[in-house]
């Protein structure tokens, strides 16, 4: 009986670094692990075409904005693996990313580790709920840490394994950032969903715009409104490439992130972005993300204009305000999963 698989059969271009950073943490403990992924996937992936037990073709992929139609999918595309490659040869089965509904109806077999994103959050829909139970009677459930676990152990899930994000590989600069820096400091908040109230809140008061200007500091804001940009405000509302996205990124010196109350029980991707390049990053107050704490040793958190402006002066004259753990510390360890193989 062969060893390990994992599957990701829901196509998320978004997921390309996760998977990579997941796969090479199974790969650790089972070199010869073998992998299901969309062929545009594992293009974009280091590993070689024997490490394959199926490339996923494109007429598969999901659509944007079609829910029905993508349900569809998603159940052919299961089934199409269970007739391809028979995921119970193997002793472990890890699903890189889950539909509850699709997955409960047409599950790929009975040891599945399935790994969740915004499952948890999916804990409070009934019909989502039925499913995940349904799956819990033979599977285990993979979060990135407690905090996610608690809708799920709430409605009485146990089998639980606590297995961290992971972060990418540093980013790169592409572009001259080699000209005369015209602000003391930087602060850019990369999300395109922000907290529209909070945003709102943020373009309209006086006292953030005075402590900007007194500071000299320029504020990015991605998705906002404004009648025109000031000197220290600025929005910006169309795609940005990815080289100008990592542009800006890099040339900042703190990163915001203000997510709408709707970002519940998930983690965020630009966290482990901040600590893979040593960014400082200021958080609108939400639990999801409090593990952040743990990375740097400052309050990252804040509840509003007074104490925004309180943290970014507390960075600004305090040069040893710093992210305290590095991508090392933080990658995926599947050891105790493996550990436990008979």
């Amino acid at each position: 009986m062969r060893s390990s698989l994992y599957v990701d059969y829901i196509y998320l271009t978004g997921h390309v670094n996760f998977n990579n950073i997941h796969i090479k943490g199974i790969l650790k403990h089972d070199k010869n692990a073998k992998l299901v992924l969309f062929k545009r996937i594992a293009e974009q992936l280091p590993f070689p075409s024997e490490q394959y037990a199926l490339k996923l073709p494109n007429f598969l992929e999901k659509k944007d904005g079609h829910a029905f139609l993508n349900r569809i999918l998603f159940l052919i595309t299961l089934i199409y693996i269970k007739i391809r490659v028979r995921p119970e040869k193997y002793k472990k089965v890890f699903v890189s990313s889950c539909d509850e509904i699709t997955l409960g109806l047409c599950p790929l077999c009975r040891n599945m580790y399935i790994i969740c994103h915004g499952n948890a959050c999916n804990m409070e829909n009934r019909v989502k709920r039925f499913f995940c139970k349904r799956l819990a009677r033979h599977n285990s459930f993979i979060v990135f840490n407690d905090y996610m676990a608690q809708p799920f152990l709430k409605n009485g899930i146990d089998k639980i394994h606590i297995i961290s994000h992971g972060c990418i590989e540093p980013l790169k600069n592409i572009r001259d950032a080699s000209s005369e820096k015209k602000y003391s400091l930087t602060i850019f908040h990369p999300s395109t969903r922000p907290e529209k109230s909070f945003v709102n809140e943020m373009t309209g008061s006086s006292q953030l715009q005075r402590f900007l200007k007194e500071e000299n500091i320029l504020l990015i804001l991605r998705n906002g409104k404004s009648e025109k940009d000031n000197e220290n405000i600025q929005f910006i509302n169309r795609y940005l490439s990815t080289e100008e996205y990592r542009s800006l990124f890099l040339q900042s010196d703190i990163i915001l992130l203000a997510y709408p109350q709707q970002f519940k029980y998930m983690v965020s991707g630009v966290s482990y972005e901040c600590v893979a390049n040593k960014k400082n990053i200021l958080i609108y107050d939400n639990p999801s993300l409090a593990y952040c704490s743990n990375y740097y040793n400052y309050n990252v958190f804040f509840k509003n204009i007074t104490e925004l402006c309180e943290r970014i002066k507390y960075i600004k004259n305090h040069p040893e305000a710093s992210c305290i753990v590095s991508p090392d510390d933080l990658q995926p360890d599947y050891s105790l999963i493996y550990n436990n193989i008979k």
